[in-house]
């Protein structure tokens, strides 16, 4: 799984120059500080470095959205193929007596052909499901991946910046909050108002996938 950050300025600078940036804004330029209400180190640069964050967040979202834009009809088409091909096998005449006459046994033939058919799209219509099914679940969770480990790489940044703010090692509690994102939320949300979420989508091709295992 690829767990490279997001794009993202300042997220591949060294951790030196965030201690040197906070010593200047701390020390220098008097623009950071421990805020005493909320007990954090704060900054007008930390607060845009944190809705930098937050801005790839939803430029992934939108990105993984295109991605998987592609999927959903494949994965639908799937769902309503397998659903058809069962109702088409439920419906198919039972095999009746042993004792056929010919007419009777050609008729037996040609059914039993046909179910073989069916029994073919539906095992085709299957792996289609699954191939989409891990497709869209890869996505998800390689934007997750990728979300998770910038938030790690830019706590430990804001860290070095608080330490040069400080000029004293510092606690998790001395950090102002990184958001955890929850970017299955935000891609299969609605991304406009006027649009449908893919939430209830994908809950439907999970069950479906699941009960054809």
């Amino acid at each position: 799984m690829n767990n490279t950050t997001l794009r993202m300025k300042w997220i591949r600078v060294p951790r030196i120059f965030f201690w040197l940036l906070g010593f200047l804004h701390g020390r220098i330029l008097h623009a950071a500080a421990l805020d005493p209400d909320s007990e954090t180190v704060t900054s007008g640069f930390l607060i845009h470095l944190i809705k930098l964050f937050s801005s790839a967040c939803i430029l992934r979202a939108d990105r993984s959205r295109e991605t998987l834009k592609k999927l959903w009809p494949d994965a639908e088409s799937a769902i309503t193929e397998i659903g058809a091909c069962k109702v088409s096998l439920d419906a198919a005449p039972s095999s009746g007596s042993t004792k056929d006459s010919g007419a009777q046994a050609r008729a037996k033939e040609a059914q039993a052909r046909d179910r073989a058919k069916l029994l073919g799209r539906l095992e085709n219509a299957k792996e289609r499901l699954h191939k989409s099914k891990n497709l869209i679940q890869d996505e998800l969770a390689k934007a997750q991946n990728q979300a998770d480990a910038t938030a790690e790489r830019l706590l430990a940044l804001i860290g070095a910046y608080a330490q040069g703010v400080l000029r004293k090692p510092v606690r998790q509690c001395d950090l102002p909050p990184v958001p955890v994102e929850n970017m299955a939320a935000r891609i299969l949300a609605a991304s406009d108002p006027g649009e449908t979420g893919r939430e209830n989508d994908w809950k439907s091709i999970q069950e479906y996938a699941k009960e054809d295992v």
